[in-house]
């Protein structure tokens, strides 16, 4: 009797927790249903900036994509003149896509996030000079296609400034396979795409600069990490690197470490962070930064600070 009542007790609470999970993704369900369906469509952009989408592709699990060459469309046209330059496309998924192609602004922040706005808003914007051949693009599966950009620099523009926007070219809306949990049934919305940078340098802009603008050790989500404070003070976007050199003062062992390669756009700040590993010994090291430009032209930037590891 007693083996009995334990066995129904333990059936019920099991019934139970079934039931609150079935509620539980619902009202997960349900949140994220009406997060999505009350995204505008400027809302969405920058959601998905938020997401980083600024690989040159996007993959399935099965390795294969959707690939965008060159990223970078890179005008050098004075006042007056204008140029084409081609965005190649190429799909390697067994399915059919249907792309969108906007002109855009944008602007990042010191952490590397992108926000997107409106074309021809930011006062560093080049959208209006830029066209594209196409809109809408139907891409078939294992095939290939492009986009013509036209840069058309007006007879009134500026010689001695940099001006750059963005081409955002994204899947038209697909709806995932409907899921119900109980009574409730939901459908999410998503969206896959591509930022491609274009911009133009008028010949007569040459200057390049980099700064180092500081250095020091921060803990950062449970780790120890190197932070770079940078800005570039020249006319023209570089492409740079930050590096990390420390020297133990206990063994005089060296250990080197580099960022992964990062854009700076004119007066743009970054702040650029690299994991110290863990492995590294405790004591008190000389450490050097570097911001390189990776151009012979533009010398390194460095600065120095002693730090202890614990």
């Amino acid at each position: 009797m007693i083996k009995a009542i334990r066995t129904s007790y333990f059936l019920i609470l099991y019934y139970i927790c079934q039931i609150l999970l079935l509620l539980f993704k619902a009202k997960i369900m349900i949140n994220m249903k009406a997060i999505l369906e009350n995204f505008t469509h400027k809302k969405f952009f920058i959601l998905v900036a938020a997401l980083a989408f600024t690989s040159n592709s996007f993959a399935q699990k099965t390795g294969k994509g959707i690939t965008f060459t060159p990223m970078l469309h890179a005008f050098k046209l004075d006042k007056g003149n204008k140029a084409v330059s081609t965005l190649n496309i190429i799909n390697n998924i067994n399915r059919d896509y249907a792309l969108e192609v906007q002109i855009i602004d944008w602007e990042r922040n010191e952490q590397g996030s992108v926000r997107f706005l409106p074309g021809n808003t930011s006062t560093t914007s080049c959208a209006n000079w830029v066209t594209v051949d196409k809109n809408l693009i139907e891409l078939k599966a294992n095939s290939q296609a492009t986009v013509n950009i036209t840069m058309n620099v007006p007879d009134t523009a500026s010689t001695d400034e940099m001006k750059w926007c963005m081409l955002l070219v994204t899947t038209l809306t697909e709806k995932t396979a409907p899921k119900k949990y109980g009574q409730i049934q939901s459908q999410l919305t998503q969206r896959f795409g591509a930022q491609v940078i274009v911009s133009n340098s008028p010949p007569s802009v040459t200057h390049k600069e980099v700064n180092m603008l500081g250095f020091e050790t921060i803990e950062k989500d449970s780790a120890t990490k190197a932070l770079v404070k940078c800005k570039n003070g020249g006319k023209l976007m570089l492409r740079c690197t930050a590096r990390i050199e420390l020297l133990s003062n206990t063994t005089g062992e060296k250990t080197n470490i580099e960022s992964e390669e990062f854009t700076m756009f004119p007066e743009e700040e970054r702040h650029i962070y690299m994991n110290i590993p863990a492995t590294l010994p405790k004591g008190t090291y000389t450490a050097v930064a570097f911001v390189d430009a990776n151009d012979d032209d533009v010398p390194l930037e460095a600065s120095q600070a002693t730090i202890e590891i614990k």
